[in-house]
């Protein structure tokens, strides 16, 4: 019996799966808000040139209260100019070279010629840093390490480099989640979150800020991913779609929690410890948070497994009978031995004789590769010595160039030692599935290829919205909560939208909101109505999000939807990387970015007519099921005709 049939008698969303769901809910909330925290982090404000020259000048001999000294200083040194609506906007990036004039004789110059200022004097870069004006904004990682003008790039390169170290976590934490199990390593991640996010909080400079929130990174999508897992893997498949939207709500309550966070404290380093610190906290759920069973079971320590789903039926208040494990068949024979068996390591290449003695084969085989000049064994009768031909790729060639060489002739030693290993090149042979399944045949090959675009088109909008939320010339904290609810509603609506009208339809309606939306953006300028229309493609890519997260899941077969899943997730990290060097397309072209995310919304909503409705489906099991699922057959219209017809 599977796993998901033994749920059944459990209950798909029982006691127990409320309580361990509503744990590690509670890890989403402060991992979202550490994901866009840069925007609040690295928040823009006005500037100009340091000018240490004048800063010692006294002005009382000038007849100048402080106000007008710190006022014609800055006036005299910055080039300015003046703006519709009379006010004096200042150069951020430049300012005159006074480093030979006095401020006394710059003001004496300014009084005779008071309609010259400062032009007589020659422009140049900012070589002593920038004053930032605090009057009105919050202590920034822009201000504390002068990310401006030319240093501007390096904000969104630190947020590229942070999803890049979500991509190493992705990758690091799942295969070590997979060997040594899913608590422990939700552990070790947390471990790394807190002591990396604090030391990032104190970080005396750029880059150490920006290592350090790269390894926090890692940690961070670690507690994700494994939370995820272990939240849901208990939750049966009736309810599935459910919890994964649930899932995508708590994340957006996250930006919430970052939104109420950053409105309240305005010093950006007090602001990553606070939220960094709230990862502490968690360590006082881990008595209470289960191992999963799922990889309980995989490891053959069934006997676990037994007293975890046993303490499910408890909690859950469902009786099973003594025999309901033998019943099930949930002993595999081959693996009776439960907590004993181990996992396979060097050793056990040559514990039997058959390994073995392949394995010594091959070691030798090896060795005379990497000797050889050859690129191929018995030259014009290989077909008939190697089956396998390991000798023929470039590779080994290049390989062997670099070596030492030796006689070609004594390659010819090796062709009696072919004749033990097995050959390997029948194409009928049973194997386990993998990647390059997905893409064998042409129905899987195409929908792989259309989910891994959806996957990263809604990166590529999520991300490019909400990072430029700043942009939009609305108060960076109303628009930013606002994005948050809209994400809420969006996510909210998805769940009756998706069982009524079906997930593809679903998923085509929500990219062209957000498709025809930042289109209608590019033309409206920047205030209060281009983040009104911002806001509606933000509540379509939300819903395409949320829908994206459950088809991988209900389209791709049991045998390789991990594997399937995996891609689609590493393909929209590495989306995630280059979206904020996509945002600094702003400064060259500012529709430049709306441009590229109508572009993606509306050419991915039409590629998912390729994709099949799933909804009310069973699911695919094999890749043969994966192939013909959601394709109707001559025998399946067949039998259609066959049905009777109401009179």
């Amino acid at each position: 019996m599977a796993f998901d049939d033994i749920l059944l008698t459990l209950g798909e969303f029982g006691t127990y799966q409320k309580i361990t769901f509503a744990l590690v809910f509670m890890f989403w909330f402060p991992a979202a808000a550490n994901v866009l925290a840069v925007v609040f982090l690295a928040g823009s404000s006005d500037h100009w040139c340091q000018v240490s020259e004048w800063n010692n000048a006294d002005c009382t001999g000038l007849g100048l209260n402080e106000s007008d000294c710190a006022f014609y200083k800055k006036y005299l040194s910055i080039p300015h100019s003046v703006a519709d609506d009379d006010t004096i906007v200042y150069d951020q990036c430049h300012k005159y070279d006074v480093s030979q004039v006095s401020f006394s004789d710059a003001m004496a110059y300014f009084l005779e010629n008071t309609n010259q200022s400062g032009s007589r004097y020659d422009f140049m870069s900012c070589d002593q840093g920038w004053v930032h004006d605090r009057a009105l904004s919050a202590y920034t990682l822009t201000q504390s390490f002068d990310l401006v003008c030319d240093r501007k790039y390096l904000i969104n390169l630190s947020q590229s480099i942070f999803f890049i170290g979500v991509l190493i976590g992705s990758l690091l934490f799942g295969a070590i989640s997979d060997r040594y199990g899913r608590k422990i390593t939700l552990i070790i991640s947390n471990v790394l979150v807190v002591v990396f996010g604090v030391g990032a909080a104190f970080s005396p400079n750029y880059i150490t800020f920006v290592v350090l929130r790269a390894f926090q990174a890692a940690g961070c999508y670690g507690m994700l991913l494994i939370s995820m897992v272990i939240g849901t893997e208990f939750v049966g498949p009736s309810r599935r779609a459910f919890v994964a939207i649930f899932i995508s709500v708590s994340f957006s309550l996250g930006y919430l929690l970052l939104t109420f966070y950053a409105y309240l404290i305005r010093n950006w380093r007090y602001l990553l410890l606070t939220l960094n610190m709230t990862f502490a906290l968690f360590f006082f759920f881990y008595p209470f948070i289960p191992e999963s069973v799922r990889w309980q079971i995989s490891k053959g320590r069934y006997k676990r497994a037994e007293i975890s789903i046993r303490k499910v039926a408890k909690i859950n208040k469902v009786k099973l009978t003594d025999d309901f494990f033998q019943q099930t068949n949930f002993y595999n024979s081959k693996d009776r031995q439960g907590d004993k068996k181990h996992d396979t390591n060097l050793t056990d290449l040559f514990r039997t004789p058959v390994l073995r003695k392949r394995m010594m084969v091959m070691i030798v085989i090896w060795y005379r590769v990497c000797r050889s000049v050859e690129t191929c064994v018995c030259q014009r009768h290989v077909d008939s010595c190697v089956p396998v031909r390991i000798y023929s790729t470039h590779f080994l060639r290049l390989f062997d160039q670099q070596l030492a060489p030796s006689s070609p002739s004594t390659s010819f030693d090796l062709c009696p030692l072919l004749l033990l290993l097995p050959e390997t090149t029948n194409p009928e042979r049973n194997h386990d599935p993998n990647l390059i399944d997905l893409f064998r045949t042409p129905v899987l090959r195409k929908r792989m290829i259309v989910l891994i675009i959806v996957w990263m088109t809604n990166n590529l909008i999520f991300y490019g919205l909400h990072l430029s939320t700043g942009s939009f010339g609305v108060n960076i904290y109303l628009s930013f909560l606002i994005s948050a609810v809209v994400e809420v509603v969006a996510m909210i609506i998805c769940v009756p939208v998706i069982e009524r009208v079906g997930r593809r339809y679903s998923l085509i309606a929500c990219l062209t909101i957000s498709g025809i939306a930042s289109c209608i953006a590019i033309f409206i300028p920047v205030g209060a109505a281009k983040t009104g229309v911002a806001m509606v493609g933000k509540f379509g890519i939300a819903g395409s999000w949320a829908v994206g997260l459950i088809y991988p899941f209900e389209i791709l077969p049991t045998v390789t939807r991990n594997v399937g899943i995996g891609i689609c997730s590493s393909a929209s990290r590495v989306v995630a990387i280059a979206t904020p060097l996509m945002l600094l397309l702003y400064d060259v072209w500012a529709p430049g970015p709306l441009v590229l995310q109508t572009i993606a919304a509306l050419v991915t909503a039409a590629l998912c007519l390729i994709l099949p409705e799933t909804r009310g489906k069973k699911l695919p099991e094999t890749l043969e099921d994966g192939e013909t699922f959601g394709i109707k057959t001559i025998e399946d219209r067949h039998s259609m005709e066959k049905l009777p017809t109401k009179l």
